[in-house]
């Protein structure tokens, strides 16, 4: 189901093509981690990312969720979209299942999926996308997210982490935590220990610091939004 547009991306065909298009073909990456914002702020970002996604490659999406899973989840860490056939404006999109948690519920409170469908549809219309939401807050729970993902990991797998640097903060403040942020991200530092301890703020710290351990790899920054006055943005990728 759509949700989100006219919120965060166009719900017109021509706009959301200008945003989209054209389809390039870089070289093959493993990993990235892009923002989730209004889609004309960091379109650029999906571009380069998707660009590096070989058609046919499965696309399993890390969507962390923003406040705590509803009730009858509870002590559940990972939940994922029903299997469907989407339609966007830019084409279908075929999405995929693990037999996870039924986390059809969050697709209506985070719009993060969205923002990846249309560049699914344009970029790799032959891929299966997977959209899997996480609440991973503890070691615990990342011990669990990395056996997941190292299940999956079929040598065809693209791993692509929605996260902002920053939670809203002044500007003062946000721009300091968002160095530091790319900084720890950029390293091999423990990255959810210095998120527990408020030093770096992506939202998505230990899904990203599992997919380092499962990848096996390294963070490349690709670009970033200096513009940015409340909440930090930012692209990695790895290849």
């Amino acid at each position: 189901m759509i949700y989100h547009n006219a919120i965060f991306y166009p719900d017109s065909k021509e706009e959301l093509e200008a945003l989209v298009l054209p389809v390039e073909h870089l070289g093959k990456a493993r990993c990235a981690i892009v923002p989730h914002m209004a889609l004309r702020g960091c379109a650029t970002f999906y571009r380069s990312v998707f660009s590096s996604i070989p058609d046919g490659t499965r696309i399993v999406a890390l969507l962390p969720l923003h406040r705590p899973p509803l009730s009858e989840h509870g002590g559940k860490i990972l939940f994922e979209s029903r299997a469907a056939n989407e339609c966007t404006l830019l084409g279908n999109v075929r999405i995929g299942s693990f037999g996870l948690e039924d986390g059809s519920a969050y697709d209506k409170e985070e719009y993060s999926r969205e923002l990846i469908l249309p560049f699914a549809a344009a970029y790799t219309p032959s891929s299966t996308l997977h959209a899997v939401y996480t609440y991973v807050k503890k070691s615990k729970d990342m011990k669990e997210l990395r056996h997941f993902l190292s299940s999956i990991d079929d040598g065809n797998t693209f791993f692509l982490i929605s996260s902002n640097m920053t939670p809203e903060l002044p500007e003062n403040e946000m721009a300091r935590m968002m160095d530091a942020t790319i900084k720890a991200i950029e390293s091999e530092d423990h990255l959810l220990d210095l998120y527990q301890k408020g030093r770096i703020g992506a939202c998505a710290t230990a899904e990203i610091e599992c997919v380092r351990s499962v990848a096996k790899g390294r963070w490349e920054l690709i670009g970033k939004r200096d513009e940015d006055k409340m909440c930090g943005h930012a692209c990695f990728i790895m290849r």
